[in-house]
């Protein structure tokens, strides 16, 4: 107290610290406390933990009221609900359920960003992300735990680079009464296509289409020749379609295709089957091919 210069007034140091007792106002770093208590010059208001060794500190600079920690995170906590006001009125809240509302008018922009959901067991996670860049064609993308999942670009157009798809070809030649094995693939988009079974198995549940070709042999006039999809080896298919067809004396190639959409389960899977009584030609002249539709 050797520094007090006026007792009466409360004055300790000039302006360290200030009461005002007439107003009942404290103030720190300025003779004139307008609040409750002021706290002026960028000072810092620290707290410390009961045990000492950990403070948080609330102070302002020349843009912001800054809330800073040693070490320990911020919490807030309210009773019904947190809210966020602007000078302009309430801009958000966080209510009882932990659910973030957004208040009408207004929205959530994220600067050259991400916003990450991630899942309530602390697995995988999804993320919404605006990429940088000079060209930024892909102004939005979709991202899933497997990676790019749904890219939209500048001119709207969406792309999904792991939606399930394939294209094979080079089919082998079979005989009537077996699966049509396409051995080679373009492409094949999440490896849903074997090469050494002919076989699509469905990743996930949804409707799909399918299509192939194959060329047919020539030289049996008094038969027919019939190509169709099968699910899970089924042997009556026909509701995805039929290219029976007679050869009627002719002893020409015929070139036989048929696409259709069908709904599978996880685990289903679709071949190319040889049901009529003519082999197929050769092994460059026909695909099989289709895609995850959703």
């Amino acid at each position: 107290m050797s520094k007090a210069r006026d007792l009466a007034d409360g004055k300790f140091d000039t302006d360290t610290l200030v009461v005002d007792a007439a107003n009942n106002r404290v103030g720190i770093g300025t003779a004139s406390p307008d609040q409750k208590l002021t706290v002026a010059s960028e000072g810092r208001l620290r707290l410390y933990r009961s045990d000492n060794t950990r403070y948080g500190d609330i102070y302002t600079d020349n843009s912001f009221l800054n809330i800073e920690t040693s070490t320990d995170p911020i919490k807030f906590d309210g009773q019904s609900y947190i809210r966020f006001d602007t000078n302009s009125g309430e801009a958000m809240r966080i209510d009882s359920n932990r659910k973030l509302k957004m208040a009408s008018g207004q929205r959530i922009e994220l600067s050259g960003g991400e916003l990450r959901l991630n899942r309530t067991d602390g697995g995988n996670y999804s993320k919404i992300l605006n990429p940088e860049g000079a060209s930024n064609a892909s102004p939005l993308q979709l991202h899933s735990g497997a990676g790019l999942a749904i890219d939209i670009s500048n001119a709207g157009y969406v792309t999904m680079p792991n939606q399930p798809s394939f294209s094979a070809y080079y089919p082998a030649k079979t005989s009537s009464g077996n699966t049509i094995v396409y051995g080679s693939t373009h492409y094949n988009t999440g490896s849903c296509y074997n090469t050494s079974n002919g076989r699509f198995t469905a990743p996930v549940a949804g409707k799909y289409f399918f299509t192939f070709s194959v060329l047919m042999g020539d030289s049996y006039t008094a038969a027919y020749h019939r190509v169709v999809f099968r699910v899970n080896g089924a042997t009556t298919n026909y509701i995805y379609g039929d290219s029976l067809a007679d050869k009627g004396g002719h002893t020409t190639y015929v070139s036989v295709s048929l696409s259709t959409m069908m709904s599978l389960s996880a685990g289903d899977y679709v071949t190319v089957y040889n049901e009529g009584l003519i082999p197929t030609y050769g092994t460059n002249y026909g695909q099989f091919g289709g895609f995850l539709i959703g």
